[in-house]
């Protein structure tokens, strides 16, 4: 009995941690924009501080990108270029040219706050509790046979 009532506690989490998913979108930033940067000049693109920042782009010509930490996950697919890391405190991208011509750079900037990375890691452990509940439900069902 005592696994049963474990069970229905743990869907029940599950079912919960779910419903707060659209509870993320309220807690974050995104931006997203289109820029021409010309041969040899820069462009800037500012982030909050005390968020998770995520920053993807693509571009036409080559350009280099500058103001995150040495510590930040950096992943391309030779199409789109992403950077996530964690911000303690406020700073910039900065988007160089370095090519003899014009480049235009799609870019999207997503920070999430607080209660939107409680909510990530909630939608990654709710399945699991779900799962778990129904596997519980299942033995303590075999057990009483």
């Amino acid at each position: 009995m005592h696994l049963f009532v474990i069970a229905v506690i743990l869907i029940i989490l599950g079912i919960l941690f779910l419903s707060l998913i659209p509870l993320a979108s309220q807690n974050s930033i995104r931006i997203s924009d289109k820029v021409v940067i010309f041969p040899h000049e820069s462009y800037t693109v500012p982030y909050s501080g005390g968020s998770e920042v995520l920053f993807s782009y693509n571009f036409s010509n080559p350009i280099k990108v500058y103001g995150y930490p040495s510590g930040a996950t950096i992943t391309n697919d030779s199409m789109v270029y992403v950077i996530c890391f964690f911000s303690s405190s406020p700073g910039n991208f900065t988007l160089y040219n370095g090519n003899n011509i014009s480049s235009t750079v799609y870019f999207t900037l997503y920070e999430a706050y607080g209660l939107a990375l409680d909510i990530e890691y909630m939608f990654v452990i709710s399945p699991i509790l779900i799962v778990a509940g129904i596997v519980l439900i299942l033995y303590s069902k075999l057990i009483k046979r």
